[in-house]
């Protein structure tokens, strides 16, 4: 996995690791400081840093002409380190917004990003965590010269424009992660279980703070932490390693040197005394159980992560078969993490209905006290072993994964090594070491969060307008990356996938097979697609629930189970609207036999009455409870903005009709599905499709009807209310029927419009800062002649819903296409098909699809000559169709605090009533 591990001349760390099956590289800079480096005075600097640092550009990256631009910026950062508030200063506000107007006129908005799309990269971010802060990127093996030279440049001399306009959209993202209930519980047990420690901060800051940021202390974390000997790059791929070493000693060899700046260790200081905490949040009541581990290199870090999964695996841990599996709890598991400093175990659970908070947690601290009472055998030391063999494994196979891998490594000072060798090191551990692991660790009581349902407090909407930034300069690349993308490389072959050669089709009784190889390892996954879904018969959703719970002949659901986790095996059974998908995962060779036992899970499924009518009536209460949540009224303003208030994906059971059912209504329908005509996708490095030893499909199903959207008379708004922190927007305009021979035109409009530099993002975020999501895309559908649509979305403060609606608007109804920007979408397009490559794991279905949408083969070298031959002329009928057809604004927030008379000023105003349009 690890190919090599040196430092550069600066005392830059790089580690490769080589894969050539596909021309592909997944590249990480990684910067030795998160939150926890955060100055006092502003916390969410590392957090900022990482936005400037992704999004501003450097003296070279993102101007027209530095050396116009420069003294303009230098006279801003004079004025910004005199900034606190924005309201006790009109004056320096107004210079400000001033100096931004002039320095602006220079800027070339979204130019690292324009230039990495140029390149055929995609998944350009960068995120930040406790202790380090990393900029990735998924990029063409040909492009890594470029990419070196951007990330040379990015990190030498990073120019912080747009200061105040980022901060305006990290607000925005700092609203958003208040309506997160995950979040609310992490920060809550985070903050109890390292108070007085920087741990108990948060990674994005603290509203006050980000309002009034301190400048000055931005730019000297920057100072501090951004010099080579804190920083690695990591890259995981189809690497020539010798040619990799040259040339990023030739680029990212010029960052600036010196000696790594002191992290020390902190020991978090002594917990006080038994804490619980308390919060309300719109989600599922739930409770955390929270102690402190110790580092990564700790000798016992290995004998704690066996004993969490002996307590939770999701098969055969003892809180799945004492609590989870016999309905004791809604449901319950753990969660253990490595931090650089510390470590935290989490135990968990859900209250089913009725049950405290309070019953919960002895629940799961019986079974804490069960596994120091009675000791893993080794044969259950053996399955928990083999799991992590196959996780490992499986993780193998993605350049992502392995390149985050060794981050994590890096991130938390320990060598590559140490990480790579932990399976090895699992398998020593005895099971003593376990218990007394867990005696040392667990000894003290934990630290308790009990989540109660509720509307959490927000706090006011305070940060000032943000005016309009005068970014008229979007089709430039600029003189460097102009060079950049002139400089010659070998093109890359677009990926044609062929029959016969990367998968095969056998059409046998038991089915048509879509067989793919396997080229790294023997864990193989077969799945079984039936055309029957709970729009088909509503019951069969909740038959495919009670399946997960039932038994097979004499095999309790327990016995199941554990048969499954000792042959490394999975299975699970996805009821969609129009399909059932039946999934076996694990070791080749015990596949057959999983999925036979799979199917005789479908033929005859022991289900026990009081375990079906528990199941039931949990579900019943849960949805009752979800109602008020944000995801499910954003699904249902979705499906009444795109279907209409009697849409049939608004049906489900009533709870009358849904609590009457029993196991006699469930197992026909389960039976049923074997019967049914089936396509099959398998993936294996050398099983044959008739060893898999399926029986014929008899029975028809019935495939789901092309899709079709409402088509407003005149633009409406329509409002789901909703008391969250932001306010979620979506603009609706349906389309035209799907063509597949039209997807080039679908995906040049859909870069224009919503890409990394679209339009919509530039528009709403860059220039404005009204939100910290924003973009657009074409829902394309899947089948020939489903309807399409465009969609606009934003996440933003509640009282600029309307301002940012209009911006939509405007974008839909006065956008002209420009050739200049239609040639820059077409060239990211066509290099993201050039660079784009499926993993084996998705051949087999990709084959599928195409065969189903009447395309002969793999498309995607035809879509290219086609995007290469588009002319503004060419779409200007799609975009056309699409601007003049009335448009739908979906609204999910609080009418008590929208702008409710702007919003009615937008199209016809409905408030929509949840109540009346879900059916319990």
């Amino acid at each position: 996995m690890l190919d090599l591990d040196t430092t550069l001349d600066n005392g830059l760390r790089v580690l490769l690791s080589v894969d050539r099956e596909q021309p592909r590289i997944a590249a990480r800079v990684m910067v030795g400081t998160g939150a926890a480096q955060d100055p006092a005075g502003f916390q969410g600097a590392a957090h900022a840093l990482e936005h400037l640092m992704a999004n501003k550009g450097t003296q070279r990256l993102g101007t027209r002409d530095w050396a116009a631009e420069s003294p303009l910026r230098l006279r801003e950062a004079e004025l910004l380190r005199q900034r606190r508030h924005p309201q006790d200063n009109p004056a320096l506000e107004t210079a400000l917004r001033e100096l931004e107007a002039q320095a602006d006129r220079f800027v070339l908005p979204g130019a690292l990003k324009a230039a990495v799309s140029a390149l055929g990269g995609k998944g350009l971010n960068a995120n930040t965590s406790m202790d380090r802060t990393v900029y990735l990127v998924d990029l063409p093996a040909n492009r890594l010269s470029q990419w070196a030279e951007l990330e040379a440049e990015r990190f030498t001399n990073p120019v912080f424009r747009g200061f105040r306009t980022e901060l305006s959209t990290i607000v925005r993202e700092k609203l958003r992660s208040l309506d997160s209930p995950g979040r609310a519980l992490y920060q809550a047990a985070m903050g109890a279980l390292f108070a007085g420690h920087p741990y108990a901060g948060t990674v994005l800051g603290e509203l006050d703070q980000l309002r009034a940021p301190d400048f000055g202390l931005l730019v000297d974390t920057h100072r501090a932490w951004y010099r080579a000997s804190n920083m690695a790059v990591v890259l995981a791929g189809d690497l020539d390693v010798d040619q990799t070493l040259s040339i990023l000693q030739d680029t990212l060899g010029r960052l600036p040197g010196g000696p790594r700046p002191e992290r020390p260790f902190r020991e978090p200081p002594p917990l006080s005394a038994t804490q619980r905490i308390e919060l309300v949040h719109q989600a599922d009541p739930e409770l955390w159980l929270a102690w402190r581990l110790p580092r990564g290199d700790h000798p016992e870090l290995e004998a704690l992560i066996l004993a969490d999964v002996l307590l939770s695996n999701g098969a055969t841990g003892s809180i799945d078969r004492a609590l989870v599996h016999p309905q004791r709890v809604q449901d319950a598991g753990t969660s253990l993490s490595s931090m650089r400093e510390a470590g935290t175990w989490i135990l968990w659970g859900n209250p089913r209905p009725g049950q405290s908070h309070q019953e919960v947690q002895d629940l799961l601290m019986d079974q804490l006290q069960s596994l120091r009472q009675s000791p893993p055998s080794a044969a259950q030391l053996a399955e928990v072993l083999q799991a992590f063999q196959i996780g490992y494994e499986v993780g193998l196979e993605r350049n992502e994964r392995r390149a985050d891998m060794l981050v994590h490594a890096l991130a938390r000072d320990l060598e590559p090594q140490h990480v790579l060798g932990r399976r090895e090191r699992l398998a020593k551990v005895p099971v003593d070491a376990i218990l007394t692991a867990l005696d040392t660790w667990t000894q003290q009581d934990p630290v308790t969060v009990w989540r109660l349902r509720g509307d959490p407090e927000h706090p006011p909407a305070q940060d000032a307008e943000q005016e309009s930034r005068s970014l008229d300069n979007p089709n430039e690349h600029g003189a460097f990356v102009q060079s950049l993308l002139a400089r010659g490389v070998e093109p890359l072959p677009v990926q044609c996938l062929r029959s016969g050669v990367d998968w095969v089709v056998h059409d046998l009784p038991a089915g048509r097979i879509f067989s793919a190889p396997n080229p790294y390892n023997h864990v193989a996954q077969v799945v079984l697609r039936v055309e029957r879904g709970h729009r088909h018969d509503g019951v069969l959703e909740q038959a495919a629930r009670a399946w997960g719970r039932s038994g097979i002949g004499a095999l309790d659901l327990e016995a199941v189970n554990g048969a499954l986790f000792a042959k490394g095996l999975s299975m699970s059974l996805g009821c969609r609207a129009w399909a059932t998908e039946l999934s076996v995962h694990g070791p080749e060779e015990h596949l057959a036999w999983g999925l036979e036992l799979a199917l005789e899970r479908l033929r005859a499924p022991v289900l026990d009455a009081e375990d079906v009518k528990r199941t039931l009536a949990d579900v019943v209460e849960r949805r009752r409870e979800a109602k008020n949540s944000q995801g499910v009224r954003n699904w249902v303003l979705n499906v009444v903005g795109r279907h209409g208030p009697d849409s049939a994906h608004l049906e489900r059971l009533p709870d009358a009709q849904m609590l009457a059912l029993e196991p006699k209504d469930l197992a026909p329908r389960l039976a049923a599905l074997t019967d049914l005509e089936r396509t099959v996708f398998l993936t294996s490095q050398g099983l044959e499709p008739a060893a898999l030893g399926l029986p014929a499909g008899t029975v028809s199903g019935t495939p789901r009807p092309l899709r079709e959207f409402v088509e407003p008379a005149a633009d409406r708004v329509l409002v789901m209310p909703y008391a969250g922190a932001q306010t979620q927007l979506q603009l609706l305009v349906p389309g035209e029927a799907y063509d597949p021979q039209r997807v080039p035109l679908y995906r040049v409009l859909d870069q224009l419009l919503g890409g990394s530099n679209g339009l919509v993002f530039r528009e709403i975020r860059e220039k404005r800062g009204l939100a910290y999501a924003a973009g657009a895309n074409i829902d394309r559908g899947g089948l020939p002649g489903d309807q399409t649509a465009l969609g606009l979305s934003a996440q933003v403060r509640t009282d600029q819903a309307a301002l940012a609606a209009e911006l939509m608007w405007s974008i839909l109804r006065g956008e002209v296409l420009e050739s200049a920007r239609v040639a820059q979408a077409k060239a990211v397009v066509a290099a993201s098909l050039r660079a784009e490559r499926s993993g084996f794991r998705a051949v087999a279905k990709s084959a599928w699809s195409w065969e189903r949408r009447g395309l002969a083969g793999d498309p995607r070298p035809g879509w290219v000559d086609a995007v290469g031959a588009i002319e503004v002329a060419d779409l200007e009928p799609l975009w056309a169709g699409l601007r003049g057809r009335p448009a739908t604004l979906m609204v999910l927030g609080d009418p008590e605090k929208l702008p409710m008379d702007q919003l009615a000023g937008l199209g016809a105003l409905e408030v929509l009533a949840l109540d009346d349009l879900l059916p319990y």
